[in-house]
Parts: structure tokens; sequence; C-alpha cells
């Protein structure tokens, strides 16, 4: 499937040139328009969610495209897979603006015979739960198979608040690989 709207990281990279209380569902649809430009597509002429975004806050439009990310998470958990790589680069946007998770190279599918959770771990480290980093680093006891859909809730939170908040709740210095 094409999805030529550009990802949630350009939304993010949009949005750091409007002050916070200035934001609202038109820096989305500014990112849109920019990366269906960038790919030779036009907007959708008639689209109701479109206009539905723009018209909407930027808190509106954050909680609309969490409620979208999480029913994704929660159809794919309860279907065994668990994604590890919840973060802004891999929302990819419709050209309406919709919210697709993609890249689900590092998934794991519990219902996949003889796959292991540790055969492909992996992650985003500013984006991983303290679970998740505790079973990346190989001095910590805890194993891959340990980690749950509750590990992508963590990184979908993370995500939700870097959009509200233009930063991840710690900020990049905080994050230690040791």
């Amino acid at each position: 499937q094409l999805v030529p709207g550009g990802t949630l990281q350009e939304v993010n990279h949009r949005a750091a040139d409007v002050p916070v209380p200035e934001r609202d569902g038109r820096v989305l649809l500014a990112a849109l328009d920019a990366a269906l430009d960038r790919g030779g597509h036009s907007p959708p002429t008639e689209s109701s969610l479109r206009r539905r975004l723009g018209a909407s806050s930027w808190g509106e439009m954050v909680c609309w495209m969490g409620a979208r990310l999480a029913a994704a998470l929660d159809y794919a958990h309860r279907r065994g897979v668990l994604h590890r790589d919840v973060k802004p680069a891999n929302v990819l946007l419709d050209a309406e603006g919709a919210p697709k998770l993609a890249d689900f190279n590092i998934s794991f599918c519990s219902k996949v015979e003889g796959a292991s959770a540790s055969a492909f771990f992996g992650g985003s480290l500013a984006y991983m739960s303290p679970e998740q980093l505790e079973a990346y680093n190989p001095s910590h006891d805890r194993l891959p198979d340990s980690i749950d859909g509750l590990s992508d809730i963590f990184s979908l939170g993370v995500l939700l608040w870097e959009l509200v908040n233009g930063q991840r709740p710690w900020g990049e210095e905080a994050i230690v690989t040791a």
C-alpha cells in the first residue's frame, strides 16, 4: 500500500517550528502536504478527515492519533504480535492524515512455531520501556521473551508525550545504555 503522507517524525519536526500554544491540526496538515508534494502527490480535495483534523486543536489531534495507534497495537497484541519499535518514524500517514503503524521488522509473534523473542530483538533506545531496556542489556537478567504488549504501550506513551510537548519526557541527555 502506498502511504505518501510522510511520518509522525516529520510532523514533530514541523511542529518544532511552531510555539506549543499555537499548534493545531493545521500543523499536521502542513507536514502532510509537504510530504505529499515531495512525492509528487496532491492532497485529496474532498476529505472529511482532513477537514476535521485541520479544525482540531493540537490536543484533539494527538488524542485521535493516539487512539488510532492504540487500536492498531491492540489488534496486533490480540494476535500475539509485539511491535517492539513504536516511534514517530514508524508511523506513516496516508494522504488524509490517518496513521499506519509500520516497520514490524523486529516484531515478535508468539504464534509462529519455532520463533524466538530474542532472535531479532531490538528497538529504538529513546522509546524503549524500562523492561525492554533491561532485556536489551546483556548484563541484565531479564530475557527478551518476558516482554509483553505493555512495552509497546509504554513506547506509544513516549511518542504521544513527544507530540504534545515537542520533546521526549526525559530529553536526549538522559538516554543511557549502560
